[in-house]
This record gives structure tokens, C-alpha cells and sequence, in this order.
């Protein structure tokens, strides 16, 4: 429909996910929106892979980037785009975001960028979510100094309910 509206001039990014309540499997798509993140609940939970606990006192990388690859949405009328999946668990926390919030600018013309973001998000890993989101705004919010933004800001920070149960078939 993008396409045929606009032939490559209206474009947009979106990330779409579905999640089975009863399997607790997520199956996600990307249109070329900012890769969002899952936060297991434990530290040592398998999914980080080789992100893994703490090493060698550098601080702990405990984010799953939920990558999949897509064109945005109108730049191209053969766009495809790969479905992935992730078994999800009671306590998890997915957070989602608009390039707004890593691409906005302080008064140094300096983006807050993925990197700030990151870290910040890692030192709020024990807030609950609403904590966690209100937060990054605020660290993002102090970083930009009141400059005029040039993009929307959204953030979503979404739990697993810890008391959750998968039903086993």
C-alpha cells in the first residue's frame, strides 16, 4: 500500500510482534525500525549467549537485541522480510523505541545515541518497567538540555508478568 501511495517517497519503519500466551513464543518482524531489546529476567539466562555475565569487571551486558531484517515499509515493492522467533519467560521485559529518542541532539549538535541508551538501561535493569521507561526519558530528556527535538520520542517497556505460566501441551 506504501509503495503504491508513494513509489519510494513515503516510507516508514515498524517492528511488529506477536506473542503466544500459552507457549510464551514470540514471533517478530522488522521494517527497518530501531532493533528493540529483550531483558531476560535472570543475568546468567542462556539467551545472552556469549553477551554473558560480567567479565573481567566490565559492566554486564544483559540485553538480547531482537534482530531481523527488513526494509522499511514503502521503499520497495518486493520487500520481504524475515520472521524470527524468541521463546519468551515469566519476568522478561521487552523495550521498545522510536529512533527519536537515540537521533534527538543536545546543544553540542551530539546525539544521545545507542551507546548512552544502552547504559542506561543497564543501570535501571532492578526498577520496575514504568520506572525503567520514565527514567531513560528523563537521562535522554537531561542529555538533550532543552534543545527542540526533530523527531518523536516513544518509548515501551513491557513485562512478562514474573507469576506467568507457559502451558505445556
Amino acid at each position: 500500500i506504501l509503495w503504491g501511495a508513494g513509489h519510494g517517497v513515503t516510507t516508514m519503519t515498524f517492528f511488529a510482534a506477536f506473542l503466544n500466551f500459552r507457549t510464551g513464543i514470540m514471533t517478530f518482524a522488522n521494517a527497518g525500525h530501531n532493533i528493540p531489546f529483550l531483558i531476560p529476567a535472570s543475568p546468567t539466562d542462556p539467551r545472552l549467549g556469549n553477551i554473558g555475565p560480567k567479565v573481567e569487571g566490565k559492566m554486564q551486558k544483559r540485553m538480547v537485541p531482537l534482530q531481523s531484517k527488513g526494509t522499511p515499509l514503502g521503499m520497495d515493492a518486493a520487500s520481504t522480510y524475515t520472521r524470527q522467533t524468541m521463546q519468551l519467560a515469566p519476568g522478561d521485559r521487552l523495550f521498545l523505541f522510536t529512533d527519536g529518542l537515540i537521533e534527538c541532539k543536545n546543544r553540542a549538535d551530539t546525539m544521545w545515541g545507542k551507546r548512552r541508551m544502552q547504559q542506561t538501561i543497564e543501570g535501571l535493569l532492578t526498577c520496575p518497567p514504568d520506572e525503567m521507561k520514565t527514567k531513560t526519558m528523563q537521562a535522554a530528556l537531561t542529555f538533550f538540555d532543552g534543545q527542540p527535538q526533530d523527531d518523536d520520542i516513544t518509548v515501551v517497556v513491557a513485562e512478562i508478568a514474573p507469576t506467568w505460566q507457559l502451558v505445556q501441551a
